[in-house]
C-alpha cells in the first residue's frame, strides 16, 4: 500500500508550524474502500485542517477521530457512516460540517461542544432530533421535518416552553 503522502489529494504545508506536515486530503468522490474505516493514521495527522472523504463506502471513523484538533472542515456526505466515535466533539476547530446522506440516526454526546461550527449539514439523515448546537451554527441544513421546530427554537427563551414543543411535534408523528 502506497504511503498516505503519496494519495492524490493530500496536501502538505509548506509554510510556519505546518511545514512538511499533511494539512489537507481531498479524497471526495473517489469511493473508497478499505474494510469498514478509514485508516488508523488519520488520527496522527494534528496538523489537518480539511478532511473530504465524501462518496466513500466507510461505516465508521477510527477511534481516537477526536484528536484532530485542527480540524476544520469535514466532509463525510454520501458515506455509509452510520455513527461518530466518542469523542467527537473534541474537534473545537471545526467551522463546516457536512454529513449529509449519511445513514447517521444519533449524534454523539459531546456534539453540542463544536463552538466554533458555523455551516452544518444534516439532510438526508436519519436523526430523531436537531442536535443541541444547531440554534448557534450559521447555515444549518436539517431533515425536512426539523424545520418547524427550528424555527421555535430560534424564538422561545424557555427551555420548559421548547420540551413541550418537541414532545407536541413527536406526537404529531405518532398520531
Amino acid at each position: 500500500m502506497a504511503s498516505m503522502l503519496e494519495w492524490p489529494g493530500v496536501v502538505i504545508g509548506v509554510d510556519g508550524a505546518d511545514a512538511g506536515r499533511v494539512v489537507k486530503i481531498d479524497l471526495g468522490g473517489k469511493d473508497l474502500y478499505s474494510g469498514c474505516a478509514p485508516p488508523p493514521e488519520f488520527v496522527n495527522l494534528t496538523a489537518l485542517q480539511t478532511l473530504d472523504l465524501s462518496g466513500s463506502r466507510f461505516s465508521t471513523l477510527p477511534a481516537g477521530f477526536g484528536n484532530l484538533a485542527a480540524l476544520q472542515t469535514l466532509d463525510l456526505s454520501d458515506t455509509r457512516l452510520y455513527d461518530l466515535p466518542v469523542g467527537f466533539g473534541n474537534l473545537t476547530a471545526l467551522q463546516t460540517l457536512d454529513l449529509s446522506g449519511t445513514r447517521l440516526g444519533t449524534l454523539p454526546v459531546g456534539f453540542g461542544n463544536l463552538a466554533s461550527l458555523q455551516t452544518l449539514d444534516l439532510s438526508d439523515t436519519r436523526l430523531g432530533c436537531p442536535p443541541p448546537c444547531v440554534a448557534d451554527v450559521q447555515t444549518a441544513t436539517l431533515p425536512a421535518e426539523f424545520e418547524n421546530l427550528l424555527d421555535t427554537l430560534q424564538t422561545v427563551d424557555d427551555w420548559t416552553t421548547i420540551q413541550l414543543y418537541i414532545i407536541q411535534g413527536l406526537w404529531d408523528k405518532v398520531a
